[in-house]
């Protein structure tokens, strides 16, 4: 009756229907086929006074009880290589963004305005994975997959914080690109100290007070039913629990999304549409490739984070499966692969290397050796009255 009442509702109740529930049957399934290949034999030669069993019968016995308890242990031990999966990613995002913040703290080579926004980043990136990681990895390991009501807020309000201030801080370092190609001659006046740490503390603040804004409504919201979560905790997936009117926050939740949802990326695509112009305008085919490569490293980690974030937070229709995924995705996957990604072009992404010697090509004598400075000031500005060749 218990396996069986189980199955059932799983399959009648459609908040069920979820992946936990999927390998619930399954485990439901073998110990029904392990109590019919050994409980009725039991029974008969408990009302019997010959206790035997014919060889076929034991035979089959054997097999089935063989192949169910095999079968058991595997479906037990399912979520083992996940475990190790997310460990070593967990390992490995700790040492490759840990290793960044301190190479840039030691070495003064790596002490510049650049790397002040990606010692930043990389903050935001230890504070996603301590808020997720480690309930994740818990409930991977025990058997009761649960989470305290505070370890949930918390959870939920620290992982929109990060995600907002994150979004904002990419912003500002597409600025920061901008103002490397297109404004190189005045870098130093435009991005001095201060004005990167006034943009960095701006887009923390700005994260901080979106998040508290949310928590505030979602937590006064009732929730109903048994709190089972497919997600991380959310606030988008809490505001589902809710069994009360939840316009306000659905409202909430789309007005406070489109500074960072939809006018952040819209900047980033303003600020790389510069770039492009200002790049297109470069007469040499290798300063236009070291001029693109200075900024491919943020725009392929833009291009990752926007667009998972995007789907979670504006695609309400998803299913379950994919919502999960996607959470899994920029909340583990994302923080990982950021380090490596910067670390590929580390000696590209800089002001520094915008400002050395482009080598032409050598098989003509008649061609020299220019600055980028140089080439970009003639393409930018060579047509203005006033202003004639070096």
């Amino acid at each position: 009756m218990g396996n069986s009442s189980i199955i059932l509702l799983s399959l009648m109740e459609p908040r069920l229907q979820t992946l936990m529930y999927f390998f619930l049957d399954n485990l439901c399934v073998l110990n029904l086929c392990v109590t019919f290949t050994i409980v009725p034999q039991l029974l008969a030669n408990l009302w019997r006074p010959g206790k035997t069993i014919a060889s076929w019968d034991c035979i089959t016995q054997a097999y089935l009880f063989h192949w169910t308890g095999c079968t058991e242990c595997a479906l037990l031990t399912l979520e083992s290589p996940l475990f190790g999966v997310v460990l070593v990613s967990f390992i490995l995002t700790l040492m490759g963004n840990s290793s960044i913040i301190l190479l840039s703290l030691m070495e003064p080579r790596l002490q510049t305005l650049m790397y002040f926004f990606l010692d930043n980043l990389c903050v935001l990136n230890l504070c996603v994975t301590f808020t997720i990681v480690p309930q994740l990895l818990a409930n991977l390991w025990r058997p009761g997959k649960t989470i305290a009501s505070w370890g949930c807020i918390t959870q939920a309000y620290l992982f929109h914080w990060t995600g907002c201030t994150e979004c904002a801080l990419l912003t500002v370092m597409a600025f920061d690109c901008h103002v490397t190609i297109c404004q190189h001659l005045r870098y130093t006046l435009i991005m001095r100290p201060w004005v990167c740490v006034q943009l960095a503390a701006a887009a923390c603040s700005s994260g901080l007070a979106n998040s508290l804004i949310q928590a505030m409504l979602t937590f006064q919201l009732q929730l109903c039913g048994h709190h089972t979560l497919d997600h991380f905790c959310e606030v988008p997936v809490l505001i589902k629990l809710a069994c009360g009117d939840t316009t306000a926050n659905d409202l909430s939740l789309t007005v406070g999304a489109i500074p960072f949802a939809l006018v952040a990326p819209l900047l980033v695509l303003i600020s790389y549409a510069f770039i492009v112009r200002t790049v297109l305008k470069l007469s040499s085919a290798k300063g236009r490739h070291k001029a693109l490569s200075t900024c491919s490293s943020h725009l392929v980690v833009v291009v990752m984070y926007f667009g998972s974030a995007i789907y979670m937070y504006v695609q309400h229709s998803a299913n379950n499966t994919q919502a999960k995924f996607m959470s899994f995705f920029y909340s583990v996957v994302t923080p990982l692969l950021k380090p490596f990604i910067y670390t590929l072009r580390n000696k590209k992404y800089s002001p520094v290397h915008i400002s050395e010697v482009i080598k032409l090509d050598d098989d003509n004598d008649d061609q020299v050796e220019r600055p980028i400075q140089k080439e970009l000031f003639l393409a930018l500005h060579l047509s203005q009255p006033g202003i004639g060749p070096f």
